[in-house]
């Protein structure tokens, strides 16, 4: 995550805490994203995507989620109390936070 750290460093003045990451990857990360795959040819956009998704079962430090691009299982290491029904956001292979009511009225904005 080293590039994200130093993105989320970039947009919050030198501030990064748990407001400046959020806003990072929920707002500006796909834009990056675009940016590297047009410089990097074997580069995975879509994977690194940041993506909603529902959770539909929960098991031993998994979670099954459903996002647009597919149904798969994420690791569940950076959120302890998640819930079958919640949403979460995706990264790679993790569930990055449960998606509060608040965080979803953020990113329809």
């Amino acid at each position: 995550f080293a590039v994200a750290e130093a993105m989320c460093y970039r947009y919050s003045n030198g501030k990064v805490n748990e407001k400046a990451v959020r806003e990072y990857f929920l707002f500006k990360h796909d834009e990056v994203i675009e940016k590297k795959a047009k410089l990097i040819r074997n580069f995975d956009s879509e994977r690194c995507r940041v993506y909603r998704g529902e959770v539909l079962q929960v098991e031993d430090g998994y979670a099954l989620v459903k996002t647009p691009l597919e149904e798969r299982r994420y690791r569940t290491d950076f959120i302890h109390e998640i819930k079958k029904g919640g949403l979460v956001s995706v990264h790679y292979d993790f569930v990055v936070e449960e998606l509060t009511a608040d965080i979803l009225k953020g990113m329809e904005q």
